[in-house]
Formats: C-alpha cells, structure tokens, sequence
C-alpha cells in the first residue's frame, strides 16, 4: 500500500511543527526561570529603619566631701519616658571567606519625656525635688563593626564574633518647673527653658552575631555586644542659675561599660528585597568628676544612659 505525497508532505509538516515547539518550550523555560530568579547574592546589603523607642538618662552626685550636711548623694535627676522617632541608613558588605564589614548612621526626635530632679541633706533627707517637661530634644548615633563568620551555610546561616565603635548623643530641654518639696512653691511656666542636658557616648563593643536563613523568604539576624569601654561626656546647662555662670555651667565626664542588643526577621517581598521587624536595646554605665561652674572635681556616682524599642526596616541584598 502506498502514501500519497500529500499525507506525506502534510505528516512531515506536524512533526516539524512539533519539534519547533518543544524547542521553543526547552528553551523558554530556562529564561523564564533566569528572568524570576533572584540575582547573585554577592555579600552586599543597603537598607534603611525607623526606629521607635523609649529612653532614660539618670545621673547623681556627692558633694558631701564639700559641704557635709549634704547627702550622698546629694542631686539625683533621672529623665524618663523619652519616646523617640528616629531613621537610619545601614550597610553591609560578607565575603565567602567568612570576612564581614557592618555600619549604620542615624538620627531623629525626642518628642516627649519628663525631668525629676531631687536634692538631700545628709542621711537622705529630701529638702527638695521638682519636676519639668521634655519640651526638645534629639537623638544621633553612629555604628561600625567588622568580624568573622568561624560558622557558614552555603544557603546564607552563619555565626561570627566582631568588634567595633559605637557613637551615641542625646540632648534634652527641661522646661517649665512644678514643685514637690517643699509642696507650694510658685512653679515656672512650660514656655521657660529650664535645663539643656546633652551626654555623648563614645564606646568600644565586641560581640556575637548570627544570620538563619529559615526559608528561601525567611531570615533572622541578632547581634548581642558588650560594650567593655565606654567614654562619656555631659553638658548640663542650668538656664536659670546665674550663680553658675555661663552655660554649660555643669560638665561631668567618666568611664564605664555596656551592653547592646538589635534582632531582626525579615521576609522577601521582591527577589533579595526584604521588610524587616526587629527589636533592640542598649545600656550604658560610667563613673567620674562632677565640675560645676569651672570648679575642683566631685565624684560623679553613676551616670547611665538607656534606650530600647522597635525597629521596622527595608533592605535590599545582591
């Protein structure tokens, strides 16, 4: 039995039209895939974070080696709930080898908080304590670190240790003044600038870091430091004392130590583009000299500074 020529021809036309097709499909499916991939994680990662928090800042003094009815201490003024805004820019760079840089600069607003500021004579007895509001303020800070991952995953997990430098400033305007003790006293109206503190932090840090890779959208990271060696410096401007001269008319400077935490999970939304919600905290300790009004040096007994809260950042990887 024969074939016509027009089966033939019409046969040989279905299969080529076949092979073509399952050429084109071996071939789209490839780009396709090239086109809906990630792009090369290369080590390089730039982000910016909101930060809300809520800070406190308290220091005291002796100034009984000097006037012996005075108590010990003798003032103690502690600035509390001070909630903050503040944004940032970070960055960071991984090689393969385990070798990592870190960094992140930032800043923002006090926009709230409140001064209790009480003094004593000798065996605690309170002849004085007074209030005012947070009325400014602003926060700034800068971080940079850089480590080794001893641990790593081909899919992105890996534990390292670093060291580095932490700035951290915060000035604060007290205004206005209510008394408590003695009660009755005629206060100061909330439109009066009181005190103008402003404490700037320059530490050395070193810790543990950690990144899990939990899903192929799923990362978290956390960093815990100590902070073995901090500097601390204190303007505080008494607005209203004329009898200390010219402001800052109080100055305190000192050593301590600290510790600081920031942990962070993200989710891919795009490829390598990822939110993140995290926490973090700090705290920072020193000791040192008390001068008021360009005078001798008293024993400043605690100076300690305090924030912690929220964080919400965007990051892009590549």
């Amino acid at each position: 039995m024969t074939t016509s020529p027009t089966r033939s021809r019409a046969s040989s036309s279905s299969r080529l039209r076949a092979a073509l097709a399952g050429l084109a499909i071996a071939c789209g499916a490839p780009c396709a895939s090239a086109q809906d991939a990630a792009p090369e994680d290369r080590g390089w990662e730039l982000g910016g974070r909101y930060w809300w928090s809520k800070g406190r800042t308290q220091w005291s003094h002796n100034a009984q080696g000097v006037v012996p009815f005075f108590g010990n201490p003798t003032s103690v003024l502690v600035y509390d709930h001070l909630y903050a805004h503040s944004v940032e820019a970070y960055a960071a760079k991984r090689w393969r080898q385990g070798l990592f840089v870190a960094g992140n600069i930032g800043g923002g607003n006090i926009y709230s908080g409140a001064l209790n500021d009480s003094d004593y004579f000798a065996g605690q007895t309170k002849f004085s304590e007074t209030t005012s509001s947070i009325t400014d303020g602003d926060l700034a800070y800068l971080t940079a670190d850089g480590g080794y991952n001893f641990l790593q995953s081909a899919g992105g997990s890996a534990l390292g240790a670093f060291g580095g430098f932490h700035y951290w400033n915060e000035r604060l305007v007290a205004s206005g003044l209510s008394s408590i003790v003695p009660a009755g006293d005629p206060g100061i109206p909330n439109n009066v600038r009181v005190i103008t503190n402003n404490v700037k932090w320059h530490s050395l840090r070193a810790g543990l870091n950690a990144r899990a890779q939990v899903t192929d959208k799923a990362l978290v990271t956390a960093s815990f430091a100590v902070v073995p060696r901090t500097w601390m410096k204190n303007d505080d401007s008494h607005h209203l004392r004329g009898d200390l001269g010219r402001t800052p008319n109080i100055t305190m400077d000192g050593t301590g130590h600290g510790v600081q935490l920031d942990a962070e999970a993200r989710y891919a939304v795009y490829k390598r583009s990822e939110l993140g919600l995290g926490l973090r905290y700090w705290r920072l300790r020193a000791s040192g000299d008390i001068h008021f009004a360009g005078g001798s040096a008293l024993p400043l007994n605690e100076f300690e500074s305090k924030r912690y809260g929220v964080t919400l950042s965007f990051t892009s990887r590549w």
